[in-house]
């Protein structure tokens, strides 16, 4: 167990406490290589390393530098050269806790666009197995944005409707999402709050294909956004925690 203090804070500071932080991608690189920036003992050393492909550099982001993502075909594999497979990530979706944290500014609304996928037996459209977060927002405000995680069968046993105001507008904003098996909460800004549980019991998947980040099995819904402090957790992260990351709306990330 590591604390954190907020070195951004000044007055009182905010703490924060690692365990459980998987993956914690900076996007504040310089080369295309995505180093898993976690010190964390759930980090599993290089594992969930990065590779971008056709992302902008050192662009201006909330803090700092951040990675730009086209919305055409800019995508991130973790151990791209590697080949990390499903059961590596099999916390995301086999009814364990989890939870991520990211800043994103999309530069575009126009199209349904995706934050992960799983790519399944390299085909071009979402099968079982696919573990996936789907962003909808082509400009029709009613449809909201979509989570769903899937398991090795059929169906989608998480599959939320946000509320439209999530993932709209090109603003940058902080986002949260914790699932406790069955019970899910995102925040957006840490203020707008969506809950909602799930009864539906997960399976894990040994499928050996690669994370994609930023698109879809296939082409056409890449994400368009601007993106840092991108952070994935084995644990339903506290309030705390959540008060460190947003730190009053001024990020900074995890470590200094």
């Amino acid at each position: 167990m590591s604390y954190l203090t907020n070195p951004y804070r000044f007055g009182s500071s905010y703490t924060m406490d690692d365990t459980g932080l998987v993956c914690y991608y900076k996007f504040d690189e310089s080369s295309l290589s995505v180093p898993n920036s976690s010190q964390s003992a759930e980090s599993g050393g290089t594992n969930f390393d990065a590779t971008a492909v056709g992302a902008t550099t050192n662009v201006s982001g909330k803090y700092g530098d951040c990675f730009s993502m086209d919305g055409i075909d800019d995508v991130m594999q973790p151990d791209i050269s590697g080949g990390i497979n499903l059961s590596q990530w099999n916390w995301l979706k086999n009814g364990d806790d989890w939870s991520m944290s990211y800043w994103l500014k999309r530069t575009t609304t126009d199209e349904q666009q995706r934050l992960w996928d799983q790519a399944y037996d390299g085909g071009a459209t979402l099968a079982n197995a696919t573990t996936n977060y789907l962003n909808k927002g082509d400009g029709v405000e009613s449809w909201g944005s979509n989570l769903m995680v899937t398991n090795n069968t059929a169906g989608r046993p998480l599959d939320l409707t946000l509320p439209n105001t999530y993932y709209y507008g090109t603003d940058w904003h902080f986002y949260v999402h914790t699932f406790s098996g069955t019970d899910f909460r995102s925040l957006l800004d840490n203020a707008n709050e969506y809950t909602a549980s799930s009864s539906t019991s997960f399976s894990p998947n040994n499928a050996t294909t690669n994370m994609t980040f930023f698109r879809t099995v296939g082409s056409g819904q890449e994400l368009a956004c601007l993106v840092q402090g991108w952070t994935f957790w084995n644990v339903v992260i506290s309030q705390d925690n959540i008060d460190y990351l947003w730190n009053d709306g001024t990020g900074q990330g995890v470590y200094p």
